[in-house]
């Protein structure tokens, strides 16, 4: 089904601008780091059996 649907923006990824991260940005990077549930791997499988699927 999502094959059959069309593009409709006209943009792309080269079309996003870069940014510089800021200082809230860096310290979520660095919570995420620090945070060993961010690294936690979950199989498809066991997410939806969590989430009742």
């Amino acid at each position: 089904m999502l094959k059959d649907r069309e593009n409709l923006s006209p943009k792309s990824w080269k079309d996003i601008e870069e940014v510089t991260p800021d200082e809230w940005d860096l310290k979520m990077l660095d919570d995420i780091d620090k945070d060993p549930d961010c690294h936690e791997f979950i199989s498809q499988d066991e997410l939806l059996k969590e989430l009742g699927f």
